[in-house]
């Protein structure tokens, strides 16, 4: 239980130019992995001999999406490009790999596809307006709402001429 100083800091480009200067042991929360860079911020690559770049970084690790998932590349060939990239990526994170994108027009549930780039002129527009008027104005709620106010004007009429009463 002794606390170790922490030696090393993100080092990641930020859009200003200036490196991060985040010193976290192991995953920096805005830029994921620390890894080994060089003085700009690039991840260093390691030489001819496989050493590292800086005896500094001896502790850290580089990670390369390629190398990731070089034991999934058989069955992602037949993916497109994008596709291999987001799950390359997602595996170098450690994130689950994104699911399968399902095709257009197959079983299940969902609106069915109507005929391309065609508007019914005609129809009613579907605006937030009419939405509401739909639910308000109906039949069975303007019935509800008269029946309220029938009870509550023959309940106010009782209680201040309740007790008026005509004995001729």
């Amino acid at each position: 239980g002794e606390f170790k100083p922490v030696k090393w800091s993100c080092r990641a480009l930020l859009p200003s130019g200036k490196l991060c200067p985040r010193k976290d042991r192991s995953k920096c929360p805005f830029h994921g992995k620390i890894i080994a860079r060089d003085e700009y911020g690039r991840p260093a690559v390691e030489d001819a001999d496989g050493g590292e770049s800086s005896s500094s970084s001896a502790s850290r690790e580089i990670v390369a999406p390629s190398q990731a998932s070089s034991s999934s590349a058989g069955e992602s060939s037949s993916k497109p490009l994008w596709e291999q990239i987001e799950g390359e990526v997602a595996t170098a994170l450690g994130l689950p790999e994104p699911p399968a994108k399902r095709k257009k027009g197959g079983k299940g549930k969902g609106v069915p596809t109507k005929s391309p780039g065609l508007v019914n002129l005609k129809a009613a527009k579907n605006t937030t307006h009419a939405r509401l008027a739909k639910k308000v104005l109906n039949k069975s709620a303007l019935q509800r709402v008269g029946d309220t106010l029938d009870a509550i004007t023959g309940k106010r009429g009782d209680d201040k001429f309740g007790n008026q009463w005509n004995y001729i």
